[in-house]
């Protein structure tokens, strides 16, 4: 992140007073492949690793055999006479070394006055190059003697490292260069010329991110990723899972650089909701619940799905606390060349004299809506949680009981959260939507007595309440039951005082309402009518291996069946 960081605010810099610079970035071929095994060796020794370190490297790079596949049969093995193997974990820092040596030659090549770098500001800092892995890219003033030293400095390291330059697919950059001399110094480098925007470590460097354009990749991915599952026939739980899923892996990279304008929170929320609910391309699929409340956290009521919008802004929080914490990382070096920033008061100060870069205004227009970084420096905060810093923007008055069981089979749960809700597929809902225009065809599908609203279906149906009813007596418990689906859940889950066992009792109260649903869904679609007995035997059953998964607890099924809170009292009793 600190190099899409440092180059677009090269960038930035260049572009607003007007200066020539160039920017090669470099491509090795099969980096890992070709490093030479001495030169590695010698390296660790330069970089104070003793012998025998050295000799274990050695052992681990020399040991490893290769046996290729020749249509589908393995030749006989043989040893590998240089390079790395690809995915092990230790090859990633033995590279490290061998790299370092390369940021070795350009800090000795402008140290002899052979390569000139391109001055941050108006300060002393020159920036040469930028290293990340396998990924170079080089800076320097506008000249042909700085290409040429660009070529020699590249050409030296091949020499040394056993790593090859692919030159075809490297490129030179030239900012405020016309491009006739551009050419000019691509032809010296034997590569290709580039244009500003171009992608860096996969993110575009350069560009304008308030146009949709700059996003586009993003949404396009998003995009190709929803529509793939949507063809699956996929629950409402898993869809759910999925969506954080994609949200946290997609999202992140981009958006803990750059602040997305806002058409595009927009355009990748309504994809998010479209998938949800189901819906394709010109779908008509009813969206049961507002998004705002999807996004609530579980304990609020919602189901968790972060809001697009809110993460960009906590994500990006984090370059504020850094400013903060980190007092000589390169960055933060640039940026108070640039700017004069020094984690003081005159933090804005930049965004109303027009000097900043869209990506510092941005930054700092998040200012007032962020944690106080007055508060991160006095309580001494030693990280920053983008999670915890979400948290504090999406914060509401929460209700605990909404969501202190929801550690139950996410299908269940996300039955039992749209009932809280309100929002299941019950006649009455589904005539009020228009769905059903027949006025006689909402009778519940059990009884046929009443309109089929969430209240009636689970608890005051004849069929409902002697399923309670008889859960209650299962348990010995006697109390009223009440008709309205969170009074009842608040109720049903203070019935109890032993947290061990209330916890137990919490989860028939989901295996209840699945069993009643179930049922419901067979009326109508399998006229199949299952009898009390048949669903409360579904309830002890699915209950009870709900709360063995849960609780891992040694439960024995008959004596569940027959005394439950025997059953878990003798589970605790063993415990001891």
């Amino acid at each position: 992140m600190d190099g899409i960081v440092i180059t677009n605010e090269v960038i930035h810099d260049l572009k607003r007073r007007k200066k020539e610079g160039l920017i090669f970035k470099a491509d090795f071929e099969k980096a890992y492949d070709n490093v030479d095994w001495e030169f590695l060796d010698y390296m660790l020794s330069k970089l104070g690793f003793n012998l025998k370190w050295r000799s274990w490297m050695k052992e681990c790079l020399s040991t490893a055999s290769i046996s290729v596949l020749v249509n589908g049969s393995p030749t006989e093995e043989f040893n590998a006479g240089k390079g790395l193997r690809q995915g092990d974990p230790l090859s990633p820092f033995l590279f490290l070394v061998v790299a370092e040596a390369l940021s070795g030659l350009i800090r000795k090549a402008e140290e002899i006055g052979l390569l000139k770098g391109i001055q941050v500001g108006r300060g002393n800092l020159r920036l040469t190059h930028l290293q990340f892995a396998d990924d170079t890219i080089l800076f320097s003033e506008a000249s042909e003697a700085n290409a040429w030293a660009m070529k020699c400095v590249m050409g030296s390291f091949e020499m040394i490292s056993g790593l090859k330059v692919n030159y075809d697919e490297s490129w030179l950059c030239g900012l405020n260069v016309d491009s006739e001399r551009l050419e000019d110094m691509a032809t010296i480098m034997n590569c290709s010329v580039s244009n500003i925007p171009f992608k860096y470590l996969g993110v575009p460097v350069g560009a304008n991110t308030n146009r949709i354009s700059t996003w586009a990749p993003v949404i396009e991915c998003l995009k190709r990723r929803l529509n793939r599952w949507s063809g699956v026939s996929l629950s409402f739980g898993g869809r759910i899972v999925l969506l954080k899923a994609v949200l946290s892996c997609l999202l992140v990279y981009f958006f803990s650089v750059y602040k997305a304008p806002k058409q595009v929170p927009n355009l990748l929320t309504k994809l998010q909701c479209n998938f949800l609910w189901g819906r394709g391309e010109g779908g008509r699929n009813i969206a049961w619940i507002k998004w705002d409340v999807i996004c609530k956290y579980r304990e609020e009521g919602g189901l968790g799905v972060r809001n697009v919008e809110s993460f960009n802004k906590a994500l990006l929080g984090k370059w504020k606390w850094r400013v903060l914490r980190e007092k000589e990382v390169l960055w933060r070096r640039v940026i108070y060349e640039l700017y004069g920033i020094d984690g003081g008061r005159g933090w804005g100060g930049c965004v109303q004299n027009e000097k900043g870069s869209v990506w510092w205004k941005e930054l700092w227009k998040l200012e007032s809506e962020l944690v106080s970084p007055n508060r991160w420096l006095r309580e001494g905060i030693g990280r920053y949680h983008s999670t915890g810093e979400h948290q504090l923007r999406n914060r509401r008055c929460m209700d605990m009981e909404m969501g202190q069981q929801w550690t139950i089979h996410r299908e269940v749960s996300a039955l039992a959260w749209r009932a809280l809700h309100d929002r299941l597929p019950t006649k009455s809902n589904l005539a009020r939507r228009g769905v059903i225009t027949d006025g006689g065809g909402i009778q519940c599908s059990n009884c046929s007595e009443k309109e089929e609203t969430i209240n009636h279906l689970m608890f005051e149906c004849p069929l409902s309440w002697k399923v309670w009813t008889s859960c209650y007596s299962w348990w010995g418990i006697s109390t009223a039951i009440n008709v309205d689906t969170t009074a009842h859940f608040k109720q049903h889950t203070g019935l109890i005082d032993s947290k061990n066992i209330n916890q137990a009792w919490a989860v028939i109260w989901f295996a209840a309402l699945w069993s009643i649903w179930l049922q419901r869904n067979q009326v109508i679609f399998k006229s199949n009518h299952d009898s009390l007995e048949e669903m409360l035997e579904l309830i002890k059953y699915i209950a009870f291996y709900w709360i063995r998964a849960m609780l891992q607890p040694e439960l024995s099924l008959d004596l569940w069946k027959s005394n439950p809170r025997l059953a878990l009292r003798m589970r605790l009793f063993f415990q001891l």
